[in-house]
C-alpha cells in the first residue's frame, strides 16, 4: 500500500518547493524532539505552521495533518500527534509532484 501521491503544484511555486518540503522535514524533526520533552507549545507551533503552509502549496493534507497536531498539542495529546507525526512522515516519502 506504498502507493504514489500525486500533488499537482502550481509551475509558479517550482522554486519555492525544496524550501517547502525542507521545512517540512524541519518540522518532523521538531515534532520528533518534542514528542520526546513533552513540549506541547512547539507541537502547537509547529502544528500551526503546517496548517498555514500547506494549502498554499497544493498540500491540502499537510494543512489537515497541521490542524490535528495544532488541536492535539492545545489538548495534551502526545498520541494523536505521534499518530499524525507517523502520517505526515509517511505522506510525505510518497508524494510525487507534478507541476502544472
Amino acid at each position: 500500500m506504498n502507493e504514489t501521491i500525486i500533488v499537482k503544484v502550481d509551475r509558479e511555486l517550482e522554486e519555492l518547493m525544496p524550501l517547502f518540503l525542507e521545512t517540512r522535514a524541519r518540522d518532523m524533526a521538531t515534532l520528533q524532539a518534542s514528542l520526546a520533552s513533552h513540549d506541547f507549545a512547539a507541537m502547537k507551533v509547529v502544528g500551526h505552521g503546517m496548517k498555514g503552509s500547506g494549502g498554499a502549496f497544493g498540500f491540502g493534507l499537510v494543512t489537515k495533518i497541521g490542524d490535528i497536531i495544532e488541536a492535539a498539542a492545545i489538548k495534551g495529546d502526545k498520541a494523536s500527534v505521534e499518530h499524525q507525526l507517523a502520517v505526515l512522515r509517511d505522506y510525505l516519502a510518497r508524494v510525487e509532484i507534478q507541476y502544472v
